[in-house]
C-alpha cells in the first residue's frame, strides 16, 4: 500500500516539475543548463507551500514513529520486569526445593543410624520399625511440599510474559 510519504514525494516533484524552467548558467566560460525557479511571486508561493507540506508530513512521521518507540519500549520494559520478578520467585523455589532435598537426606541419614543402632540393642526391639515409620510419614510431608513447590514452578513457567517483536514499533 502507498504511505503519506509516497504521496508527498509524488506530489512535490510533480509541483517542482511545474515551476522549474531550464535556463542556461555561465562558469568559467563554460555553459551549463540548469533547472531554476524564476524568480515570480506565484512559483516561491508555491515553493513555500511545498515546503510546508513536506516540513509537517516529516513532522507527523517523527511524531508517528516516536509515539510507536515509545509503545514498545513501554511493553519491553513491563515485561522486562514483570519477568525479573518470576525469575526471582523462580530461585525462591528452586531454593526451597534444594533445602526439601537438603532435609530429604538429613533424614534418611539420621533414619539409618537409629535402625543400625536399633539393631545393637535387643532391649528395644521395635525401635528399628519405629524409626521406619517415623521416616515415612516425614518423608511423606517433604514429598508433599517438594510436589506442591513443582506445581508452583510450573503455574511461574506458565505466567511469564512475552517480549515485544523486534520490529515493534517500526513502521
Amino acid at each position: 500500500m502507498f504511505g503519506l510519504d509516497y504521496i508527498v514525494v509524488g506530489v512535490s516533484g510533480f509541483v517542482l516539475g511545474m515551476i522549474a524552467e531550464w535556463g542556461i548558467l555561465k562558469v568559467k566560460g563554460h555553459r551549463v543548463t540548469l533547472p531554476f525557479i524564476s524568480s515570480t511571486s506565484r512559483n516561491f508561493t508555491i515553493m513555500a507551500i511545498l515546503l510546508a507540506v513536506i516540513s509537517l508530513g516529516t513532522i507527523y512521521n517523527v511524531e508517528k514513529t516516536s509515539s510507536a518507540a515509545a509503545d514498545c519500549n513501554r511493553q519491553f520494559r513491563e515485561a522486562l520486569a514483570y519477568n525479573t520478578a518470576v525469575a526471582r520467585e523462580t530461585r525462591d523455589v528452586q531454593d526451597r526445593a534444594r533445602s526439601i532435598t537438603t532435609e530429604r537426606r538429613q533424614l534418611l541419614d539420621s533414619t539409618f543410624t537409629k535402625v543400625a543402632l536399633a539393631l545393637d540393642d535387643p532391649t528395644r526391639p521395635n525401635a528399628a520399625a519405629e524409626a521406619i515409620k517415623e521416616y515415612v510419614e516425614q518423608s511423606g510431608q517433604l514429598t508433599k511440599r517438594y510436589d506442591d513447590l513443582t506445581a508452583y514452578q510450573q503455574t511461574l513457567d506458565k505466567d511469564r510474559r512475552a517480549y515485544p517483536e523486534p520490529n515493534c514499533g517500526l513502521s
